[in-house]
């Protein structure tokens, strides 16, 4: 064996306490992060979390005030974009409508000193592979919308990155299209073998294309994992709000076990819930439940604590159907799941029921000032 045989690194990109500040705002604040070989990582966050400007960071758009990215080992430090192995693609997707379809693909080919053959040859190999063979010839404008996605996925991926960079590409297609979209994405990444980092604020698309989910807020990650640890383990409170639909509700600790706490308010709900940090009795806490593990009962059960509630609303929506209730002492909201069975097939706002769930599945969490306004 030889010994001093080089290896690719296991990682593509690697953050590294990665800090951009405007004047007395930090857009992001010490991110460090690493994305596998061959993966699809994304970072999910609300609007002005600082995903962006990240995003910018490792494309070389914007320079860091602290810290390093490296790309396959390599430090970014004063590395301009042009000769970065990173190529990035838009919301927008900046085609070429004067350009037919092969010379858009072509065209990076091209500037790099291909012969406009070879070129051509290459974008028609490319174009095949993300599902459009034979289109070289077309104009921009005789495209659907989600073939001009998968032009501008060929221009960017002919060029053989390291790195493919997405900065929320399906935000301006419709509701099908970006369904549909989501599927080609993931599909396409795993065909490809590229290392894909795709910024988003839609938590269905993190979740449903990624192997590991970066949750950003306020220039911070919350929280790393895979799509089912955030969804199903999350370990701070916005990440348990933001990820998922989930009812939220303000309480305080009334009293502390092994692998429960009980939580109260003072209109007179209780609830147990697993504590996901640490917590003292008396303080203040999150009750978070999501609608598919809320139970809708007609009596209330012997072996669990149950709320009384009044249906407000049905909001059907085909198998995703939910209903607003409300408890009737407090006045406090939720959401449930309808089961998909036929005997909630009556439920009609103003019934009188009964909710509940095991305390294993609902979570608290320590709340704070910065929570009230996550």
């Amino acid at each position: 064996m030889n010994s001093g045989a080089s290896t690719a690194p296991a990682f593509d990109l690697e953050v590294c306490a990665v800090a951009k500040r405007y004047g007395a705002f930090t857009a992001v604040d010490g991110v460090s992060f690493q994305v596998a070989h061959g993966s699809f990582f994304s970072i999910l966050g609300p609007s002005g979390c600082g995903k962006t400007t990240l995003l910018r960071m490792i494309a070389g758009f914007t320079e860091p005030d602290d810290g390093d990215i490296r790309i396959q080992g390599r430090s970014m430090r004063g590395i301009p974009p042009n000769r970065r192995p990173t190529h990035m693609v838009f919301q927008h997707l900046a085609l070429f409508p004067m350009m037919s379809v092969g010379e858009n693909v072509a065209y990076g080919l091209r500037r790099r000193g291909l012969s406009h053959a070879q070129a051509l040859q290459r974008a028609r190999a490319m174009l095949a592979r993300v599902g459009l063979p034979g289109s070289e010839n077309k104009r921009i404008e005789q495209l659907s919308g989600g073939q001009k996605q998968r032009v501008a996925l060929a221009r960017a991926l002919v060029l053989e990155p390291a790195l493919l960079l997405l900065d929320e590409p399906l935000g301006a297609l419709d509701l099908k299209l970006r369904e549909h979209m989501k599927l080609e994405l993931k599909q396409l990444q795993a065909a490809v073998g590229t290392t894909f980092v795709y910024i988003t604020h839609d938590q269905s698309e993190a979740l449903v294309m990624s192997d590991q989910v970066a949750v950003m807020n306020r220039g911070r990650f919350e929280q790393v994992g895979s799509p089912e640890a955030l969804y199903f383990e999350p370990r701070t409170a916005f990440v348990a709000g933001f990820v998922g639909h989930n009812n939220r509700l303000a309480g305080h600790v009334a009293d502390v076990r092994s692998d429960a706490v009980l939580l109260d308010h003072p209109s007179g709900w209780q609830a147990w819930a697993r504590p996901m940090q640490p917590m003292a009795a008396g303080t203040p806490a999150w009750l978070f439940v999501r609608p598919e593990v809320i139970e809708l009962l007609r009596q209330p059960p012997t072996d669990r604590p149950a709320w009384p509630v009044q249906v407000l609303a049905v909001l059907f929506d085909g198998g995703n159907t939910t209903v607003h209730v409300q408890h009737t002492p407090s006045g406090a909201s939720l959401r449930v799941a309808l089961p998909l069975a036929g005997q909630w097939s009556d439920v009609r706002p103003g019934q009188s029921l009964f909710v509940a769930w095991r305390a294993e599945l609902a979570w608290a969490f320590p709340r704070t000032e910065e929570d009230d306004h996550a």
